[in-house]
């Protein structure tokens, strides 16, 4: 059996606008603060976010997983997360799949040395919200079940455009892994101006798969036990 905390959901009726945000942080625990509304159009998570603090410091389980029957937001302390954790979200027997929002920067206090890990899960998508500071960072290894892995490409609050990142010091790099449904993209072209009010999410991006997730992957992750070969061909070189 596997034991993993498990927060119920905020209320039944299904909104995309409500759940929980979760602050992964550098001593190796997590805060937990609900979340009544978003306003996505705002600056940064703490203007574009309601909350109430339910806990700080909560000892990441032995399992490493956290489960959140209902949408999620996540975030890291800016010193890094010092730990393993896998955070999954789903709404199971009620209506409303639910998204999992990256809302500032989030990583890993040690980068490289596999010491750390961050997995998400979402039943559908895997937002970037469009008030996240630039530059961002993201590591972890990402799975939308049903959805996409995106920089939200319009916001939810007022359902206008977003303005996009378009300076080469605006950047997104991400390190991880990457596992969606549909699409994935870090930006969107909405029109043929190469102007910032034709872009949302960032132009100028970078995507590093980490080496490490390989034989370290997040707390009971959904991998495979084995390689198999999905496709191969032949080519023919001359002596």
């Amino acid at each position: 059996m596997l034991l993993l905390e498990k927060m119920a959901r905020y209320q039944t009726s299904y909104s995309i606008n409500r759940g929980y945000l979760i602050i992964l942080n550098t001593n190796g625990t997590y805060t937990l603060k609900s979340v009544t509304n978003e306003r996505d159009n705002r600056s940064n998570y703490g203007a574009a976010l309601s909350v109430s603090t339910i806990a700080t410091n909560i000892a990441i389980p032995s399992s490493g997983v956290i489960f959140v029957e209902d949408n999620v937001w996540v975030v890291s302390e800016s010193g890094g997360f010092d730990g393993r954790a896998t955070i999954a979200s789903a709404r199971l027997a009620v209506s409303g799949s639910t998204t999992v929002t990256i809302a500032d920067n989030l990583k890993y206090k040690d980068q490289y040395t596999g010491n750390d890990a961050i997995g998400l899960i979402a039943e559908d998508n895997i937002d970037v919200a469009p008030y996240v500071p630039v530059p961002l960072t993201i590591h972890g290894a990402l799975i939308a079940q049903s959805g996409k892995v995106q920089f939200r490409p319009e916001y939810n609050y007022t359902g206008g455009n977003t303005i996009g990142y378009i300076n080469s010091n605006q950047t997104l790099n991400f390190f991880g892994s990457i596992a969606s449904n549909e699409q994935w993209t870090w930006s969107w072209i909405r029109c043929g101006s190469n102007s910032a009010s034709c872009w949302s999410g960032f132009k100028n991006n970078t995507t590093q798969y980490d080496e490490n997730l390989r034989y370290a992957p997040p707390p009971s992750f959904p991998v495979t036990s084995t390689y198999d070969i999905l496709e191969w061909r032949e080519v023919i070189v001359a002596p």
